[in-house]
């Protein structure tokens, strides 16, 4: 009677540490750590990253109107949101970039941010009750790879500066 009463509170004692070992973890999953995707990106110059920063959101479907600070190297765009009558979600990009190699190149950092609309009025904006649902690294690698893609568009290489100025060089 004691041993299974003894064997009883172990299992127990067991059962709780693995609830909280698992509980800790489900904890750390759904961390709301900043998820960036980070690449260099190659370019002539810093407006042409900026324009091509500004096209690549908005083929996206993000607008960036007053959320870019070219001072600061920073782009946040407004919440690009979604409305159904049973169901609301909204996303934004914070693109950040630095100057590498003097100029030449940068360092360009992508975060997505997404939250749902936990309200029983979705479409009433009074009633909003957002959520976050964490960061969407998936949607911000997309953002990468297009901004990626199109500076690649906008790249010449010169193997002679003397090419651009003296047709007869070329031969």
């Amino acid at each position: 009677m004691i041993r299974s009463m003894h064997a009883r509170s172990w299992s127990r004692l067991a059962i709780l540490i693995s609830a909280l070992l698992l509980g800790g973890l489900c904890g750390a999953c759904t961390s709301s750590r900043a998820a960036w995707v980070e690449r260099e990106v190659a370019t002539g110059n810093e407006s042409l990253l900026v324009t091509t920063i500004q096209h690549t959101l908005h083929e996206r479907g993000f607008t960036v109107s007053g959320g870019l600070d070219t001072g600061n190297r920073r782009v946040e765009t407004r919440w690009n949101e979604q409305r159904d009558p049973f169901h609301g979600w909204r996303k934004r990009v914070i693109l950040e970039w630095t100057p590498m190699d003097g100029g030449t190149s940068f360092h360009v950092r992508v975060r997505v941010q997404s939250e749902e609309n936990k309200s029983e009025r979705p479409l009433d904006r009074k009633y909003d009750k957002w959520k976050s649902l964490g960061d969407e690294p998936s949607t911000a690698t997309g953002v990468m790879l297009t901004l990626k893609m199109r500076m690649r568009d906008y790249k010449i290489e010169v193997n002679d500066p003397d090419e651009l100025f003296d047709p007869a060089a070329r031969n």
